[in-house]
């Protein structure tokens, strides 16, 4: 059973706490996992962001991820960020969402170190033999978001926001995404990578071409059409001999 306090974080009434028990009752979830980087009244959980808080749990045999909305933001509901994991499953984008509800995403558990612990270990250990299909993969993700009409936000600051599995980025949160603006995945993870960042602070090494009187016309183009061919543009800037490295 999850404990009152990771279910009604950081505050909540009785009453809230016995709504929100009956809305996870339909889930089938059978074991909760005492498990994660963070802690609430002692109990260990996969992460606590603006948003929610997200646990470890279990379903038929399977390990999932449970989101469960904290109660005092301005966010009353998850289902519009459901509804945008679902869209970028689509393009097999994000962890597969499962089941959501008003106060819960049961989705695709990611085992996987963070981006950005990932970036400080390469920075130390790797070639861009390793790092930049890396730094490629998620612009192609950022393309296809752009494709698909869906902003995802905060694309300009993706340490956290990023598992790597198995060598893959995968984006795990669009709390702050949207279908309603305009898209501006490319444009704010390229900037978010190379300029002004910590992160571009360890990405630097790899790629002491990508500054902004190189991009930043680049950008703008593809701002002006979002089209592949204006992409391909920022690709071959950014990663020259990508598809040599990527047959290595």
């Amino acid at each position: 059973m999850i404990r009152d306090e990771i279910l009604g974080y950081p505050v909540a009434t009785p009453e809230i706490i016995a709504a929100r028990r009956k809305e996870l009752a339909v889930y089938g979830l059978t074991t909760i996992w005492d498990y994660g980087g963070a802690a609430i009244a002692n109990q260990s959980v996969l992460g606590i962001g603006y948003v929610g808080v997200v646990v470890l749990v279990e379903r038929a045999g399977q390990k999932l991820a449970l989101k469960i909305r904290r109660t005092n933001i301005d966010k009353h509901s998850l289902i519009e960020e459901a509804h945008c994991l679902e869209r970028a499953n689509t393009v097999a984008i994000a962890p597969m969402v499962m089941q959501w509800s008003q106060n819960f995403i049961l989705m695709e558990y990611i085992a996987g170190e963070r981006f950005f612990d990932w970036l400080q270990r390469a920075a130390i250990n790797s070639t861009k033999t390793e790092v930049w299909p890396v730094v490629v993969d998620l612009l192609e993700q950022s393309f296809r978001l752009d494709q698909l009409g869906l902003d995802r936000g905060d694309m300009n600051c993706v340490t956290n926001d990023v598992l790597m599995r198995a060598g893959q980025p995968v984006l795990i949160d669009f709390s702050r995404g949207s279908g309603d603006r305009r898209p501006q995945n490319v444009t704010a993870l390229v900037q978010g990578l190379f300029w002004g960042s910590v992160m571009a602070r360890y990405l630097t090494p790899f790629f002491p071409h990508c500054t902004k009187e190189i991009l930043t016309p680049l950008l703008r183009n593809y701002k002006h059409q979002r089209n592949r061919a204006n992409f391909d543009a920022i690709l071959i800037a950014i990663a020259p001999m990508r598809k040599s490295l990527n047959k290595k």
